[in-house]
């Protein structure tokens, strides 16, 4: 092979290889880099963004456009369900203005949360996080404070 053809087979190579990994990350809906605006955990389940934040009571599910603005919550929708030893348990969200609220007493410590959304009638693909969740939680007492979701904070 020559020089020139070899330049352009890995250049070819090069390519095929960004666009796998750019849909990846696009259609799997593998975690964003960045954090979220609202300073959330990122998931990409399809042509739109999910934010997840957690308060001391429950877990805010923000669904976001791409370049992570525009909260929408008409014609959307959230199913979100655990599933442990202690088998499936679904939990109901309630609309807000620009976000899902999931209440927890507490979350268990193990197990998979699993959350089908739906933004403006588009359905995205089904999201699985582990158990425990970690997600940064602002307080007013204190800039930024790792917990788990639902635990004793």
């Amino acid at each position: 092979m020559d020089r020139s053809m070899s330049s352009q087979f890995y250049g070819v190579g090069l390519i095929v290889l960004l666009l796998i990994m750019w849909a990846g990350n696009t259609a799997f809906g593998y975690p964003n880099a960045r954090q979220g605006p609202h300073g959330g955990v990122i998931r990409v389940p399809g042509p739109f963004t999910i934010e997840f934040t957690a308060s001391q009571k429950g877990l805010k599910i923000y669904l976001l456009d791409r370049n992570l603005k525009n909260p929408k919550v008409t014609d959307s929708d959230i199913r979100v369900r655990i599933i442990n030893s202690h088998g499936p348990k679904k939990i109901i969200c309630k609309k807000t203005s620009d976000h899902f609220f999931c209440p927890f007493d507490k979350l268990p410590e193990s197990g998979k949360l699993v959350v089908n959304p739906t933004r403006e009638k588009i359905q995205g693909k089904e999201i699985l996080l582990d158990l425990p969740l970690l997600i940064k939680i602002q307080f007013r007492q204190s800039p930024s404070t790792r917990t788990h979701l639902g635990g004793d904070a």
